[in-house]
């Protein structure tokens, strides 16, 4: 048995109105007599009492008596309280991990392929999407949480973006910036510049031939 209102915590008590079940938290006491009132039942006055359905007849008899004194004469009585109703309490919106996983898996797979198609390679920041439905699967697969199929499937399909950066390829903004930086000073250089970064490459790559060649062998 669970409270009627939040559907996940166990019952404190009921409702002295509609008997409906209640949590400590969802629950409220009458500030009158002290019963339990539920979101629906609960009224307040204007000066932020709260009171049962119960209380507030008392109170609407006691508001009609006095006018009827006051109609006759006699003084009206004081403390007179207007009272409206709580506004209702706002449901709770609950995110399911598999329905979260599978759709950040469609989410990477979708923006792998449409950056294939504007760059020609799938951008790092996919993965992130990719990382964070992975994390949501986890969290349905070890919590619990029903649907657990559902949620293994949604880790297992969040693997896809990384699959299809090794087939599609790669693209990290910095090392393509590099690359382009690279590319620009050696477009700027001079035949004879060129000519000298070609031979001190070479220069690098017969040293580095010649350190391997006198290591010892390996035993």
């Amino acid at each position: 048995m669970v409270c009627d209102i939040c559907k996940t915590r166990n019952p404190a008590g009921f409702c002295v109105s509609c008997q409906k079940m209640l949590c400590e938290e969802c629950g409220k006491q009458c500030e009158e007599c002290g019963k339990m009132v539920c979101p629906d039942c609960l009224v307040t006055t204007r000066k932020g009492t709260l009171l049962c359905p119960d209380c507030v007849e008392e109170l609407k008899a006691k508001r009609a008596k006095a006018k009827a004194k006051a109609a006759a004469g006699e003084e009206e009585a004081e403390g007179e309280e207007e009272i409206f109703p709580v506004p209702e309490a706002v449901p709770r919106v609950r995110i399911r991990p598999w329905v979260a996983s599978l759709s950040l898996a469609g989410l990477g797979v979708f923006l792998s392929l449409l950056f294939y198609v504007l760059s020609g390679a799938v951008h790092i920041s996919v993965f992130i999407v990719a990382v964070l439905g992975f994390v949501w699967g986890l969290v349905g697969v070890i919590g619990r949480y029903e649907q657990k199929g559902q949620a293994l499937a949604g880790v297992v399909l969040n693997l896809a973006p990384f699959l299809l950066a090794a087939v599609l390829g790669l693209e990290v903004p910095w090392i393509e910036r590099e690359r382009e930086i690279e590319t620009r000073q050696i477009e700027q250089m001079t035949e004879e510049e060129k000519a000298q970064m070609r031979a001190q490459q070479r220069q690098e790559m017969l040293q580095r031939f010649r350190r391997m060649q006198q290591q010892p062998p390996a035993q």
